[in-house]
């Protein structure tokens, strides 16, 4: 049947078509600049299998002996003997895919499927297809592919549910046992190609349908298709077939077999051709199947004839082989060699002839190129007589005539219309080293040498100028005005026609060391001079210079790199910018000394290191630049070679611990917080640019702590060390190898944490601890205060107290005094009556009743003392002293008498101690002078006082004295009734107390008063 395709271009499935519209159609030294990339060698086994970039941007590579994934310059092997840690044994890789969840998906030979695990950076296996020798793995939908072996094709479906089991359907129903190829159409539609047939799957309407391909004994090995509806098919036998898609019919056919080719193992269209890989390096083929181009080891520097796949990422053709890698750049600048053109690789000097034809001079003599056949001649093919020496150092036109500088034979000139070449030479000297010829606008010529200075050419003889005694120049140049300049290794002359002399012109390089060395010159437009010096970039003179004066001379650019650079030549193009050749390539240089490129030998030079004075404008605009490798040509307009930005991202972070985050946790983040002890870390940058990886420059800022961006270099490794605690936002910006920097920037905002003790609840917690440890010292010092007041306060009232104290006791012993006194007059004035009353007549018992009651007024007198402010007697001393008186007066033996004190030791006032005194006295000398007899020999008397209170009453005084006297009551009765009672019953009756007696049936007799004390 006939399927109809109509390829719908996705920027997802198809990498842009811009790459070879840049490339010319026709060119004798190829512009298409094929080179070993760079990136080969991280790869140790070089047989190239697969290639494939993810949607991140990261290329992975597939080999023989191991899967390799570059992330800018970065790369990581899985695989092989060096992933010994690894989960993929095998090395084999036989296909690479993506999920649509962006995992990769690989088919290995002999070990089965893998998917990539991005957080681990490592693979799982997710299909044991052991038994099956893998060849190739394809990807039909999303998530499903077909894994294709010897034996047969393996359907691998890793979307969710059964919604793609129509297709395992399908196929199975197919009875497809092999797939060469597929073309992802779009994300619905995916072209199949079998040895014998087409297959287009379409998940719009869930089929396949089938197209068998009518070929005459030939299986189909690759497919191609192409923008403009056609399809290209390339055969076992070595044979390209362009079919229309609308109907599948034949268009055109090319055998590749008259090329000696055998094999085509992949075909990639890009634009308006194709490219085909073969057992014999690389064909360009046009729309209509015509050979452009044929790539190979005998014209380029492809590193093997057996290719094995194609690869564009959006600006590189990657070229893998048997082995090695390669890469394939469109270029305008065109590079000559001995390989490609015929002319010696060590190129010196150019010239260009009035009728246009380019002279060459290297260290092999001088050649002529040939616009035409684009080779060069050997001048020694067509000249009478050949140069003495082939090391060309100079050349210069001057008319018809070529002059021609060698670096150890003199001078030599060619009569370009007859050939014939004549010499010149220093009488003095034949071995000139001639340095620079230089033919000026007023059709001089002048020469400078190696030794011997500089001479005039003058009537066919070299005429030597003289220039203060100084004879080694490098160069001669002419300005706009006319001036001539001449340079040694540091100083710079100009020539004073008048004295036709050259003069030294004084420079001042503002250095502490002696001047750079002086390679080249040129002159900007406004006819400022330009010195190109040797590891010191180029100086500008801003004043013109004249003989005897010291001239400030001053960088021209202040870049760091082209301040660091070796000028061997300048030109100055029609829109006045200085392209100059280094030892680093080309730089384009605005007129203000902006850098605006820089060519390498990545973009077509002959390589990056160039010779010194080869350089030269011929009237068209093209410049030519020549080193040890050829020359190149190029045009004024060159523009940059590369326009394509690639993206920049962040694809490793190492923290402290060796602990670090890859590209799949970095991409979903959104703020980077590190703890304290992570404040010192390192992020990776990389731009996605595989073009010379090493060669990408980097920028980068971290806003809060970098006042600028910093310089650009190829570090992309950017440490931070002990950063403080608070939030940054880290910028970085790349460009690649040709300076182009890409659209995008990576931002990404790092927060540093604090640690514990800074945190804010830290804070917190201080604050609350220096406002309790404020409290408490201000509490403490309060409590000091305190302590101290009261320590003086106190010590002022123990002082007071003290005082007091001296004053109560100088009181107390004035009182004591007194009452000493007193008692002292009251016992002489009761002695004093005593002694009277003993003169006295009167019946002997009132004498002794008086004499008894002085006695016990005397006794009392002795317990008196002040208590409170007031006479108190202490009744307990004063019954003892009374007991032991009135033993001494018994009638009885004392030793048989037992008195018993009773008495409280409270105080009594005075007004009732004097007669309670009486009172005790009468009972008990009553009691020891009446109550025992002489047979008595144990008696007792007992006397108690006590006070007794009661609530809301007033204390009450009781008093009793007991004794245990014997004998006739009756007997006694009168002589205890007598005198004596009646003073004790009259006594209580004038204190108003309550008196009463008792015997014990002749046992005892006991006394008892009862005294109220108001007050007391």
């Amino acid at each position: 049947m006939t399927i109809l395709i109509r390829p719908k271009l996705s920027s997802y499935y198809y990498v842009p078509l811009l790459f070879l519209a840049c490339f010319p159609r026709h060119t004798i030294a190829t512009p298409l600049q094929i080179y070993p990339s760079p990136i080969a060698v991280e790869i140790t086994q070089p047989t190239i299998t697969r290639f494939h970039m993810d949607i991140n941007g990261f290329l992975w590579i597939g080999t023989q002996q191991g899967l390799y994934k570059f992330e800018g310059n970065e790369v990581v092997k899985f695989g092989g003997s060096s992933d010994k840690g690894g989960k993929l044994k095998s090395s084999d890789i036989r296909g690479i895919a993506e999920q649509k969840n962006g995992k990769i998906v690989i088919a290995t030979f002999g070990q089965g499927i893998y998917e990539f695990l991005p957080e681990a950076s490592d693979f799982k296996p997710i299909k044991s297809e052991r038994a099956l020798e893998l060849q190739d793995l394809h990807q039909i939908l999303d998530d499903y592919f077909i894994a294709v072996s010897k034996s047969g094709i393996k359907t691998i479906n890793l979307s969710y549910g059964n919604k793609n089991d129509w297709l395992t359907h399908q196929l199975s129903n197919a009875n497809i046992v092999d797939v060469v190829d597929s073309i992802r159409i779009d994300s619905q539609k995916t072209l199949l190609a079998t040895e014998d047939s087409l297959l287009l799957v379409s998940t719009i309407s869930n089929t396949i349908s089938k197209h068998s391909l009518i070929l005459s004994e030939e299986d189909v090995t690759a497919i191609a298709l192409s923008d403009s509806s056609e399809l290209f098919i390339s055969t076992s036998k070595s044979r390209l077939y362009r079919f229309g898609t609308t109907d599948y019919k034949l268009q055109t056919s090319l055998d590749l077999s008259n090329y000696n080719v055998s094999n085509i193992s992949d075909l990639l269209h890009l634009n308006d051709e194709l490219w085909i890989a073969t057992d014999d390096g690389v064909f360009l083929a046009s729309r209509d199947l015509k050979i452009k181009e044929h790539l190979n080891q005998s014209n380029s520097q492809l590193s093997n004839n057996h290719i094995t796949r194609l690869f564009y990422d959006g600006k590189i053709l990657f070229v893998g082989s048997f082995n090695g890698l390669d890469q394939i750049l469109p270029s305008t600048i065109t590079s000559f060699n001995r390989l490609n053109s015929n002319v010696d690789n060590d190129v010196l000097a150019f010239a260009m002839s009035s009728d246009k034809r380019l002279w060459v001079g290297t260290y092999n003599g001088v050649y002529i190129y040939d616009e035409k056949s684009g080779q060069h001649d050997h001048i020694v093919n067509f000249v009478d007589n050949d140069l003495p020496d082939s090391r060309v150092t100079t050349l210069a036109i001057h008319g018809d005539e070529l002059w021609i500088g060698l670096a150890k034979d003199g001078v030599h000139k060619l009569d370009i219309l007859s050939g014939r070449i004549q010499s010149f030479s220093d009488s003095n000297d034949a071995d000139l080293e001639v340095t620079k010829i230089l033919s000026t606008s007023k059709g001089r010529v002048y020469i400078s040498t190696y030794k011997n200075g500089v001479y005039k050419v003058q009537e066919n003889e070299l005429i030597q100028v003289p220039s203060d005694g100084e004879n080694s120049f490098n160069h001669l140049f002419e300005s706009q005005k006319g001036r001539i300049f001449a340079t040694t290794e540091r100083k710079l002359f100009m020539l004073n026609l008048p004295e036709k002399k050259f003069e030294q012109i004084d420079l001042d390089f503002g250095m502490h060391r002696e001047n750079p060395i002086l390679l080249s010159m040129a002159e900007s437009k406004e006819g400022q001079l330009l010195l190109g010096t040797k590891s010191h970039g180029i100086y500008l003179l801003e004043e013109a210079p004249g003989v005897g004066e010291t001239v400030q001379v001053k960088h021209f650019s202040d870049d760091r790199v082209l301040k660091s650079s070796t000028i061997y030549g300048m030109v100055r193009d029609a829109e006045s910018n200085i392209w100059c050749s280094t030892q680093n390539g080309i730089f384009k240089i605005s007129r203000d000394g902006q850098i605006i490129f820089r060519l390498t030998k990545l973009d077509g030079l002959q390589g990056n290191d160039f010779n010194y004075g080869a350089y030269f404008l011929d009237d068209a605009g093209y410049m030519y630049f020549g080193g040890v490798n050829g020359y190149s040509r190029l045009n004024s307009d060159q523009r940059r070679p590369s326009t394509v930005s690639s993206p920049i991202l962040i694809n490793k972070i190492r923290l402290s611990h060796s602990k670090q985050l890859r590209f799949g946790e970095i991409s979903r983040l959104e703020t980077l917080e590190l703890s304290h002890s992570d404040r010192s870390f390192a992020l990776v940058i990389n731009l996605l640019d595989y073009q010379n990886p090493r060669a990408n420059q980097y920028t980068h800022i971290l806003e809060g702590l970098d006042r600028d961006w910093t310089e650009a270099s190829t570090n992309n490794v950017v440490a931070y060390t002990n950063l403080d605690p608070g939030s940054y936002i880290f910028r970085a910006r790349g460009a690649n190898a040709a300076g182009v920097w890409s659209d995008n920037e990576v931002r990404l905002r790092i927060v540093v944490l604090p640690p514990w003790w800074r945190t804010w609840w830290a804070f917190g917690t201080y604050g609350v601890l220096a406002v309790f440890i404020l409290w408490m010292m201000m509490r403490t010092y309060r409590s000091h205060l305190l302590k101290e007041e009261a320590l003086r306060i106190a010590q002022e009232m123990h002082d007071a107290a003290d005082r007091a104290q001296d004053d109560l006791q100088e009181s107390q012993e004035y009182q004591d005094e007194l009452v000493s006194a007193v008692s002292q007059h009251n016992l002489a004035t009761l002695d004093l009556i005593s002694k009277c009353l003993e003169d006295i007549e009167c019946n002997d018992s009132s004498q002794v009743k008086i004499l008894g009651h002085i006695k016990a007024l005397e006794l009392l007198e002795k317990c008196y003392f002040f208590q409170d402010g007031e006479l108190v007697a202490d009744m307990h001393s004063y019954v003892d002293g009374l007991t032991n008186y009135l033993l001494t007066q018994t009638t009885v033996d004392p030793a048989t008498i037992t008195t018993i004190n009773r008495v409280t030791r409270e105080t009594l006032a005075a007004h009732v101690a004097s007669p309670l005194a009486v009172i005790l006295y009468e009972l008990l000398h009553n009691a020891m002078a009446h109550a025992f007899g002489p047979a008595s020999s144990a008696n007792f008397i007992e006397i108690s006082l006590n006070i007794v209170r009661e609530p809301a009453e007033d204390p009450i005084l009781d008093l009793i004295v007991a004794d245990d006297g014997v004998g006739d009551r009756s007997a006694v009765g009168d002589s205890r009734s007598g005198s004596g009672l009646e003073v004790v019953g009259s006594l209580a009756a004038s204190l108003g107390a309550r008196y009463n007696t008792r015997t014990n049936n002749g046992n005892g007799y006991t006394a008892q008063l009862r005294l109220t004390l108001p007050g007391h």
